[in-house]
């Protein structure tokens, strides 16, 4: 088919005669000859953005905690955006699936930190409203896009106006703190107060009650103020040792100025953890199985449902639009849920 659309002989009555035999013509389709037996290259393209989600899954929640949640998700975003625009000039199949892979990773790099931030950001008596708002803002895009594409109808057009947005994400970076949970996780208590200051002012709060000591009241932003006490106690007694062992000793002076940076910032190291802490202990076994297994049924399910919307009988474009607007509720309803059974319950609910 493809050789007959490359053809000179070809004549426009002759094409249109063969596109009304599908239900949409796709010209793109045609021209990388994914009809007929090729067809299934077509959902292909689909699974190999899964695998990419799944490479990001378990790429950008190490990255989010080695680099920060802020840098992790803008820079996602930023990329996400510069590839969606090469994929919408890409000049073979070939090309359009491996950039396909490289959004399915990305799409992780911006999800997993937007959760982590949403998450430590509020306390727990607030955290369920705010996961609303996300969410919500999920079924939103999925609301959008149906109505985009009934008003865009070249594939290429319609990548390029759901790409382009994402370029302009990284205007927002310097507007958007950092989580403060994460900077004193890595020591950087000065400017985790610094931002819950300035959120404070916001919010009318007096400034003199924030603090990055420890408190009573539960989801406040809290530093372990023992280990802090022994932290500087330790360096203090170093500095006392270093300086009464280098008095008049210049060059020995340098060296042990050198041992002491490096103690200090070896002290300073944060143990960032690693996948195997998942599977320390039977308690922490049995709770990652147990996750791992309710996020497998549920991605299975959702995905298989919303991804073949559009197979369903009647317009694909109504069918994908109440996909997304079926979310809207459930989030509302599982927030409730959550707040009057808890978060476990609320889980096997």
């Amino acid at each position: 088919m493809k050789h007959l659309f490359q053809s000179k002989k070809a004549s426009p009555v002759i094409i249109m005669k063969i596109c009304s035999l599908f239900k949409f013509c796709n010209l793109s389709s045609i021209k990388w000859d994914l009809v007929c037996s090729r067809a299934f290259l077509v959902e292909l393209s689909q699974t190999v953005l899964m695998i990419g989600v799944m490479i990001g899954s378990l790429t950008a929640g190490y990255l989010a905690d080695r680099f920060g949640r802020k840098k992790v998700f803008f820079i996602s975003l930023f990329l996400q955006g510069i590839i969606g625009c090469f994929q919408a000039f890409s000049p073979s199949f070939t090309i359009f699936i491996i950039l396909r892979l490289f959004m399915g990773i990305l799409d992780q790099g911006y999800e997993l930190p937007a959760y982590s931030m949403v998450s430590e950001w509020f306390t727990p008596r607030v955290r369920p409203y705010s996961f609303i708002c996300l969410l919500n803002f999920w079924a939103g895009g999925i609301l959008s896009l149906p109505i985009l594409a009934y008003f865009i109808r070249d594939w290429r057009f319609l990548q390029l106006t759901i790409s382009i947005p994402f370029l302009l994400f990284p205007s927002l970076y310097w507007f958007i703190p950092e989580s403060p949970r994460w900077l004193m996780s890595v020591g950087r208590y000065e400017e985790a107060e610094t931002i819950l200051r300035n959120v404070a002012r916001f919010n009318g709060k007096s400034v003199d009650l924030v603090s990055t000591t420890p408190e009573t009241k539960a989801g406040a932003y809290v530093m372990d103020d023992k280990l802090k006490r022994e932290s500087e106690h330790e360096k203090s007694e170093e500095k006392r040792e270093n300086n009464s062992a280098e008095k008049g000793q210049e060059k020995s002076t340098h060296m042990n100025d050198g041992n002491e940076y490096k103690n200090d910032n070896r002290s300073n190291k944060q143990d960032t953890g690693s996948y195997i802490d998942l599977f320390r202990g039977y308690r922490m076994t049995l709770v990652t199985v147990v996750m791992a297994t309710a996020w497998f049924v549920v991605a299975f399910s959702y995905y298989g449902l919303s991804l073949n919307a559009g197979r369903l009988a009647g317009d694909p474009y109504i069918n994908f639009f109440l996909t997304g607007a079926v979310e809207i509720p459930s989030h509302f309803v599982a927030t409730a849920v959550v707040v009057c059974e808890g978060v476990e319950q609320g889980v096997a609910i």
